[in-house]
């Protein structure tokens, strides 16, 4: 059974080391530019955090254009979108982009996944609010194959069994980012020795008890006899050697995380 992820004891957070890039050099995925000088690949990753100074990092809708507004509870009303630079975990708010470098009016955006609801909701903050970094890292997870892999580049760097949603409540699928990374207080429960809270959400459970936000995520288990079968309410679950190995590689926040079927 699935806990939620967000009311776990936050123990430690894995370090959030990045290599500094030039925001107006480089964009992401299929609308990557590469500057006169650098060839960028086409695997990198691009990462947004607020400036020194942004508490709250307003949101638009477009950019230069006027706030988002959406329906993060699921109730039919929308609000604007204001994400505070801390996590209530603790862990400092990362995001992963999804465009970077359009001007509006002589001021740069760069769209961003956010990690609320609706899931893959995007999103455009100012590049003055904002640092960029880049990783190289990415999470790849074969719903159908019941693997998730984590590539560095090119390289696949291991390839591990999971559990994954049951068919009442699916892990949904599509683009996500590592969101937090938490050390539960008993690493012999339910999550193992550590979860990775991701920037997804359960497509069937808005708010539960035991359950809050419907929030997903990457984390070992006290069933390991479980392992390659459906049976979470959303999140992927491997065995607790496997996910140790995952934590020792250091995967900053915003790492991207791709859920296919």
């Amino acid at each position: 059974m699935n806990h939620p992820i967000r009311r776990l004891v936050l123990r430690s957070l894995l370090p959030l080391v990045l290599t500094a890039v030039s925001a107006s050099a480089c964009g992401w995925a299929a609308e990557q530019q590469a500057s006169p000088t650098t060839t960028v690949p086409v695997w990198r990753s691009w990462i947004v955090t607020p400036r020194t100074g942004v508490e709250v990092l307003p949101v638009a809708a477009t950019p230069g254009g006027p706030a988002l507004r959406l329906d993060v509870v699921g109730e039919g009303a929308t609000q604007p979108v204001m994400l505070p630079r801390t996590l209530e975990s603790g862990a400092p708010l990362s995001l992963l982009a999804r465009t970077l470098d359009r001007t509006v009016g002589g001021r740069r955006y760069h769209e961003v996944y956010l990690p609320i609801r609706p899931n893959q909701s995007v999103g455009w903050v100012a590049d003055d609010d904002v640092t960029v970094r880049h990783t190289d890292f990415r999470v790849l997870i074969d719903l159908a194959a019941r693997q998730l892999e984590v590539v560095d580049g090119t390289r696949v760097v291991d390839t591990f069994d999971i559990a994954i949603g049951s068919t009442e409540n699916p892990t949904p699928t599509g683009t996500f980012f590592v969101k937090e990374v938490l050390s539960p207080s008993d690493p012999a429960g339910v999550y193992g020795p550590l979860a990775i809270g991701l920037s997804g959400h359960s497509p069937t459970i808005l708010d539960s008890q035991e359950f809050a936000d419907g929030v997903i995520g990457i984390h070992g288990t006290n069933q390991p006899e479980l392992i390659g079968q459906p049976v979470s309410h959303g999140c992927i679950r491997l065995l607790n050697d496997d996910i140790t190995k995952i934590g020792s590689l250091g995967l900053p926040l915003g790492t991207p995380v791709v859920i296919s079927d």
